[in-house]
């Protein structure tokens, strides 16, 4: 099998489900996270236009190992969008981690870092409403499906 051709940026991506489709869009490339896609809510039972795609509401955003996938037909590139402006610049990213101590105490949210796309730095405990900020993480496409049909957002970790 051929190595698949690295998408262009607003490359729509449709992605096999059960039960139907589920739908990302590529809108930003780092050097060392790769490709940042958001993903659309919902499963859908039949395909969707590509110009429909990009006005479904958006679940999340998350850097994504989209490579392989295309490559073993997983997902598909069904066409291109625009990119709203919000991505016109990397937004701004937290990421932490949770000692046992802070677990054990329910403390899930002081140990936190902020990345702009090339710097991070340590901010300590963060707001409700930072807790909806993207977190850096990076997903294979099986759990890029999984948080679409779960319904999984930013703010329900840590």
């Amino acid at each position: 099998m051929k190595k698949p051709r690295k998408p262009l940026v607003g490359a729509i991506f449709e992605f096999d489900a059960p039960g139907g489709f589920v739908y990302g869009q590529y809108v930003l490339w780092n050097d060392n996270n790769g490709f940042l896609v958001r993903a659309f809510q919902g499963l859908h039972s039949n395909p969707v236009p590509p110009e429909k795609v990009v006005n479904l509401p958006e679940q999340f955003v998350t850097f994504l190992s989209i490579l392989g996938a295309l490559k073993e037909g997983h997902v598909r590139v069904i066409g291109q969008g625009p990119i709203p402006s919000c991505y016109a610049t990397m937004p701004l990213f937290r990421r932490g981690f949770l000692t046992k101590e802070q677990r054990e105490a329910g403390r899930a949210h002081e140990n936190v870092f902020f990345w702009d796309g090339t710097n991070d730095w340590r901010v300590g405990k963060i707001t409700v409403e930072q807790r909806k900020m993207p977190i850096l993480i990076t997903m294979f496409d099986d759990s890029f499906v999984d948080s679409i049909l779960t319904g999984w957002r930013h703010e329900h970790r840590y």
